[in-house]
């Protein structure tokens, strides 16, 4: 027996041991291994190591399990978990709140919590352990991979390009030997040989079989798609060099003629590179042997004909004229141009089109300014191949879609056009004059319109005649007054319209003989409501719609609503925007102090209750709607007292709730609950009560009493407990007889619209229609098609009858700044040309400081910085890449090839869905333009301001007053001096090197006035210059800004070393 331990004390020890045996978490990494996908095995650790589970518990003998666990985005999802275990056999069954629910992340990050919890010192040490075996794992894996690779060398033999395949092994730093070629065994081996890397043997292989035997040649359309992807190993070669080739911009082949010593030469060049060979592939591709970079050459000729050009012998003057007719016939004269127009295109064009009156009819003259030089277009066929450009081409397709044809007029072949002459012809010159030509005007052409005279076309508002019916409905007759008589639209509904699918601003129906021009929003607005309740009916004189469709009229002015009824005119004109800050005159018996917001919702509820109306207060859970509500309840029992009782139903849990907050706040309100076995006793007291409380349940079993009730309010606490329409607690809540509905829930839709149509049943009876019209006209075409225009009709409808604040919002009077930054991952092309300039301009700089010194190489170095961070933001800022078209590298139009810009396109969609109202600085214009298109792809509007912004107040206006959600915003224009307290999302979407520049323009938003928490957004490419810049402001704030002076642009005094370091790969 050991010294010093009694018998009694080993016996407790062994005691101790076999419980915590007994105790011990029976669940080993390799059974959560097996039992999780691999993936998600991975992400479980992921959230163990972000420290995302909160908490987790379980039994003594770990047979049941619950945790909670958070998303990273917030979200919280609960977990529980049974484990069965015998003496040869182990089980989990697992269930989670996710969207998954079984044998998720989240799960399998509870279960490793747990086990941590319970493995004692390896437990403590569990996530080191394991960041020990994977990189053991990655370190195997490179000594697996250490395999010989193929360098691919490409030379051009007999105007064909050849492949030369090369076995290598890497010397040092990515740099490779001369290698050896591959033997013929190797080259023709049907798997990949011992020592060489697969992935480059694949690709060989198939390169080799696109070939013919024992040839290695590239071409065609294949050849473009062999060379880029070996260019994207980096061990792509010219010849005996070992600088990798890299992929550049597509380059516009120049083609023209030189003179000298009366010899003419044919001269082929591109742009930027003085030293170039073209491969015999579709499209050509180029081949700059200076600097190693190969792309698409932009021309209309195939490769083999530009090789040809090259073999052109010099032409003498008296073969000149000659030669170049034969170019022309041969490619057209587009390709080689020798005429006074070419001179004249240098300068900018300016289309100019003018009215003018020949007899009766209008003719429209097109001409071209080019400089001071006024160029008519001269539609001789002879001529027209050979002096008409393809803008004047265009220009004219454009005149022509829209519907004018070619005209004589008074200059003999002049260009004139005109609508075909008929009595349809007035509304069409009307439509073209105050449309199309204002646009042309805007893309600055220059117009002239002086000889058009307004034609007998009368601009007719549409008026709304309108009434309130006994049963809350409203009655709308839209008419028009012509001539001091009444013609209603259905009258003029029968008529065809014409112009009425090119014209954005007006329908033209011909009246007898007078033509109307109606409003085509106003008229929309009409047909939205005919297509919703009277589809497929005669429309009638008079509409009839819910009352709560007042709301759709609120936009229409005041002197187009014939209304006598002053409440209803008042209901029309505010129902949207009620004026919810109106000084509250706050019940004298509440015991308490309304915040703000909390004064506007009572003004809300109060409005709706003055028009009979009803609501949703869906506030965030804690801001107080129950508060509210007794608030609401009060004001209006102290102004003329409670005609009959308010009922309140709610969860049974909250009952006493209720009873506490009343007696709290209001103690005036006399309140009667109805709850409990001994209820009945109390139903005959229901009408004199101030406020009756029941429950869900109970409400069905008492609804025989309830029916017999008339309540001067009813409402829902939780009230998405009758989110199901067809309940039987539903039905038995729509039956009661009130005068005012109102439903309180921080969750109104949880899964689909149907939930939302039920408890708007139920506050507002009517107004989304029945449940076929509801499903057809909104539901399908929302949550199945996607329509867009649907959907905002809806949130419009809706939104006047729903009050939701969050926290976030309301909870302080002073809002918080959240600062987020994005760090992301440039897109697979985008790194390409990323790290083709980098290298490049690496290079370039380094042999700029050995040749004149770091001083005056300050500007070179700069326009590497500025390139690097354009092609950061989306490479077509670039220059030289801007007008890319090969998809191999860089597709103008595709998003993707930027990988903010897709961040930008995937979020802000999602931000506007949130109801945020989002500013995009940027610092480049150009980027700007960018984002303009794909926000117009998207149909999203917006404001633009820049330095060429001429109405600086338009675009604030239009932002600050609703009209447009974004507002896009060059840093220099508007960085400062602006008040843009709408906006409560800012991005930067480029950084900028002075910190105090970004803190200026987001201070555009976050400023005294400022109602909403500000959210900012810094978007950083992972791995760039950008990370570069950001980190030196986040750990070197001291070096940053030693760098540039406090105007942010002014580059001072560093090191060589400091300079180039910025330039460095990253990567590296």
């Amino acid at each position: 027996m050991s010294k010093g331990l009694t018998k009694t004390d080993l016996i407790a020890l062994f005691d101790e041991i076999k419980k915590e045996q007994e105790v011990a978490f029976p669940i080993t990494e390799g059974f959560l291994k097996r039992y999780f996908k691999p993936t998600v095995f991975e992400k479980s650790k992921q959230c163990l190591t972000k420290d995302l589970v909160n908490w987790v518990e379980s039994d003594e003998k770990f047979t049941q399990v619950s945790a909670e666990v958070y998303s990273e985005s917030g979200d919280i999802f609960h977990q529980h978990i049974q484990i069965k275990k015998s003496q040869t056999d182990l089980s989990i069954s697992a269930l989670c709140s996710c969207k998954i629910g079984k044998k998720c992340h989240h799960i399998g990050a509870a279960l490793l919590k747990l086990k941590t919890q319970h493995s004692g010192l390896f437990g403590k040490h569990y996530l080191l352990h394991d960041w020990f075996n994977q990189l053991e794992k990655l370190k195997k894996q490179r000594q697996i991979a250490k395999k010989d690779v193929i360098l691919f060398v490409l030379e051009k033999h007999d105007n064909r390009l050849a492949l030369v395949p090369k076995q290598s092994s890497p010397i040092s730093n990515g740099r490779y030997s001369q290698g050896r070629p591959l033997t013929k065994q190797q080259l023709n081996s049907l798997v990949t040989p011992e020592h060489i890397n697969e992935s480059d043997f694949r690709l060989l292989s198939w390169i080799r079989s696109q070939n013919s035997f024992g040839q290695l040649v590239l071409e065609s359309r294949w050849g473009v798609m062999a060379l880029v992807q070996m260019v994207a190993t980096g061990r792509c070669f010219w010849q005996n060099s070992r600088q990798a080739i890299r992929l550049s911009a597509q380059r516009p082949l120049d083609v023209s003629w030189s003179e000298k010593d009366s010899i003419h030469e044919l001269n082929l060049t591109l742009p930027q590179c003085d030293s170039w060979q073209v491969f015999n592939t579709t499209p050509p591709y180029y081949i700059d042997v200076n600097n190693f970079e190969v792309g698409e050459l932009e021309t209309p000729l195939t490769a083999a004909e530009v090789s040809h050009l090259f073999t052109i012998p010099p032409v003498a003057e008296e073969m000149f004229e000659h030669v170049n007719q034969q170019f022309n016939r041969i490619f057209g004269s587009a390709l080689i141009q020798k005429s006074e127009l070419q001179v004249l295109t240098n300068e900018d064009v300016v289309p100019r089109l003018t009215l003018v009156k020949q007899d009766d009819r209008c003719l429209f003259h097109l001409q071209f300014a080019y400089g001071k030089k006024i160029h008519e277009l001269n539609l001789d066929e002879q001529q027209d191949a050979q002096i008409k450009t393809a803008f004047e081409d265009t220009c004219l397709n454009r005149l022509q879609n829209c519907g004018l044809i070619l005209s004589k007029g008074p200059i003999p072949k002049a260009c004139y056009l005109t609508f075909n002459t008929s009595d349809e012809s007035t509304p069409q010159h009307h439509w073209f004059v105050n449309e199309v030509c204002k646009q042309l005007s805007d893309e600055s052409w220059v117009i002239n319109t002086k000889a058009y005279k307004d034609p007998d076309i009368i601009l007719t508002p549409l008026i709304l005649s309108m009434t309130r019916s006994r049963v809350n409905k409203l009655s709308v007759a839209p008419y028009f007054e012509i001539a001091d008589k009444t013609v209603y639209l259905s009258d003029l509904l029968s008529l065809a319209a014409l112009c009425n699918n090119k014209s954005h601003l007006f329908n033209y129906y011909k009246y007898q003989d007078t033509w109307l021009a109606v409003d085509k929003p106003d008229l929309s607005c009409i047909f939205d409501l005919l297509s919703q309740f009277y589809a497929n009916k005669t429309v009638p004189k008079r509409l009839i719609l819910p009352l709560s469709y007042a709301s759709s009229f609120s936009d229409f002015d005041e002197n187009q609503i014939d209304c006598a009824d002053k409440a209803l005119l008042e209901l029309i004109t505010q129902v949207s925007n009620p004026d919810l800050h109106d000084t509250l005159i706050v019940p004298k018996g509440l015991n308490a102090t309304l915040r703000d917001y909390q004064k506007q919702a009572v003004n809300w509820l109060l409005f709706l209750k003055k028009h009979q109306l009803g609501g949703i207060l869906a506030d965030d859970m804690g801001l107080g709607k129950t508060l509210q509500t007794i608030a609401f309840l009060l004001f209006q029992k102290e102004l003329s007292g409670l005609k009959s009782p308010a009922l309140i139903i709610c969860p049974t849990s909250l009952v006493s709730n209720w009873v506490k907050e009343i007696n709290r706040f209001a103690p005036d309100l006399n309140v009667l609950v109805s709850h409990g076995s001994n209820r009945k006793s109390i139903f005959s007291q229901i009408s004199s009560a101030d406020c009756v409380i029941t429950t869900y349940p109970l409400i069905t079993r008492d609804n025989a009493v309830y029916d017999e009730l008339h309540f001067s309010h009813v409402i829902l606490d939780e009230a998405q407990t009758i989110k199901n329409n067809q309940a039987k607690i539903s039905r038995a809540v729509k039956a009661l007889n009130s005068d005012f509905n109102l439903c309180l829930t921080g969750t109104p839709v949880e899964n689909n619209l149907k939930e939302l149509k039920s408890l708007l049943d139920f506050a507002m009876p009517g107004l989304i229609g029945s449940m076929v019209q509801f499903k057809s006209y909104y539901q399908v075409p929302i949550e199945k098609e996607h329509n867009e225009h649907r959907a905002e009709q809806l949130k419009n409808l809706v939104l006047p009858f729903v009050l939701r604040r969050t926290k976030e919002q309301v909870l302080t009077e002073l809002p918080a700044k959240t600062e987020l930054v994005r760090m992301i991952e440039l897109a697979p092309k985008q790194q390409m040309v990323y790290q083709g300039i980098r290298a490049n301009m690496e290079q370039k700089i380094k042999e700029l400081f050995k040749e004149q010194g770091a001083d005056k190489s300050r500007f070179a170095f700069l326009e590497a910085l500025l390139r690097l961070r354009q092609t950061c933001c989306d490479p077509r800022l670039v220059n030289g890449v801007e007008d890319l078209k090969t998809e191999e590298i860089i597709s103008s139009n595709n998003k993707a090839d930027s990988a903010k810009l897709s961040w930008l396109c995937e979020n802000i969609p999602l931000m506007l869905a949130k109801g945020r109202k989002i500013i995009i600085f940027s610092q480049f214009t150009s980027m700007l333009s960018i984002i303009e298109r794909e926000l117009t792809e998207l149909d999203i509007q917006y404001s633009i301001l820049t330095g060429k912004t001429k109405d600086r107040d338009e675009a604030v206006n239009s932002f600050q007053n609703g009209d447009n959600s974004i507002f896009l915003i060059s840093l220099k224009a508007g960085g400062t001096g602006l008040n843009l307290t709408k906006a409560d999302t800012v991005i930067h979407y480029d950084p900028w090197w002075n910190p105090a520049v970004e803190r200026q323009a987001t201070d555009r938003a976050h400023r005294i006035g400022q109602l909403k928490p500000v959210f900012v957004y810094k978007l950083i490419c992972q791995n760039s210059i950008e990370e570069r810049v950001f980190q030196m402001q986040q750990d070197k704030a001291a070096l940053a800004d030693s760098f540039f002076d406090a105007k942010g642009g002014k580059f001072n005094t560093q090191t060589e070393d400091q300079m180039l370091n910025l330039l460095a790969d990253n990567h590296t």
